[in-house]
């Protein structure tokens, strides 16, 4: 069965699942994303999907909503900053005081970390300064570094497409 996780720019549900009829298809988002919506008329849609809990991130995390980290996650999670900042995203001493920019990006890696860390096949986000454009480097370095297989929902749509039998 095929693993796909959800990124909260994608939660045009409709659309997702509209795409995968009749297509053997576990989809889940994180509870970075069901933190994301709170509020909001996409609250009680994510709260239909499963949620994969993310890994503890000190300032960032709600009790229950994640799990402890191994020294593998962290390092993971410490690579997608680095990854996903272009190399410029503060040292771990250096986060109390975080920009709107600087969280959206540690959400961000919390997602993708989560999504590697439970070893699901595809990562489905419109965010492109996230996952990258196709043939972009940061998308082939999500793949060949993490094994984050990554594409927009247009792309996704047209992958589907591919698994129909004919």
């Amino acid at each position: 069965m095929l693993t796909v996780t959800l990124d909260t720019g994608t939660l045009r549900l409709t659309d997702a699942l509209a795409m995968l009829d009749g297509l053997a298809v576990h989809i889940a988002t994180t509870t970075v994303t069901a933190r994301e919506v709170e509020g909001t008329a996409w609250a009680a849609k994510v709260g239909q999907l499963p949620a994969l809990k993310e890994s503890w991130v000190l300032g960032e995390s709600v009790l229950g909503a994640a799990v402890w980290g191994s020294q593998a996650d962290s390092d993971r999670f410490e690579r997608l900053l680095l990854l996903l900042s272009g190399g410029g995203f503060p040292a771990r001493d250096k986060r109390n005081t975080l920009t709107n920019g600087e969280r959206h990006l540690l959400r961000d890696a919390a997602i993708l970390s989560t999504h590697a860390r439970e070893g699901r096949d595809l990562f489905v986000s419109d965010d492109t300064k996230a996952i990258g454009r196709p043939g972009s480097e940061l998308r082939a370095k999500l793949l060949s570094e993490l094994g984050i297989r990554a594409m927009t929902l247009a792309e996704f749509r047209d992958y589907a497409d591919t698994l129909r039998p004919v």
